[in-house]
């Protein structure tokens, strides 16, 4: 009687580990240590409308740039969806830096475990050092209606701003502009140029 009882309550324990049920709950969703892993390779756009970069612009994420990761919010949470939204810095080797706002996607595939299936932009901004301001000096060129900037130091350096001009003669046109001036070198855009910032491609 004593084996039977052995055997049942085996059997029952081998059911229920196998049962599909048990394993889509029992798989803990990713951890922000885990999601962190899981974004190296994926690429992001700007993903603002009329932002300051071209629309081909991509930012391919590499290991041990992501800092200060937090998950703000989950929009899914099923036994095999998992989707939210998180904040990141991301730093490249050269210094310059993003903060990004992202949605990430997970699904639950058989026994392969939580699988990333995408990440898309929700907008990312320059961090603004501050530190190549004295670099780049800019004037209008009324003749031209023109802005030539200058870039005063040894390093290129890429500046983000706004363009204003007229469509016509009575409607202003403002435009968000991004444009990589060599070292000691200069660029003529058509239109007033505002500067926002100055930082390193």
């Amino acid at each position: 009687m004593k084996r039977i009882c052995i055997f049942l309550v085996a059997l029952s324990v081998s059911f229920l580990t196998n049962s599909p049920c048990m394993s889509a709950t029992s798989v803990g969703k990713p951890t922000p240590s885990q999601i962190q892993s899981d974004l190296i390779g994926h690429s992001l756009s700007e993903g603002i409308e009329d932002g300051y970069l071209p629309s081909y612009w991509k930012w391919r994420i590499e290991q041990g740039e992501i800092s200060n990761f937090r998950i703000i919010s989950v929009e899914k949470d099923t036994p095999n969806e998992y989707e939210l939204t998180a904040t990141m810095r991301l730093t490249a080797l050269s210094g310059r830096a993003f903060d990004a706002k992202v949605k990430i996607y997970y699904v639950l595939r058989g026994g392969s475990g939580w699988q990333l299936e995408f990440v898309r932009s929700l907008g990312m901004t320059t961090v603004r050092t501050g530190r190549y301001d004295g670099c780049i000096t800019y004037e209008y060129d009324s003749w031209f209606e023109a802005t030539v900037i200058r870039n005063n130091c040894e390093i290129p350096i890429e500046v983000g701003g706004k363009r204003y001009a007229w469509v016509t003669t009575n409607r202003q046109e403002c435009v968000r502009f991004s444009e990589e001036i060599p070292a000691h070198g200069s660029v003529r855009v058509y239109g007033f140029y505002s500067i926002d910032y100055c930082e390193v491609p």
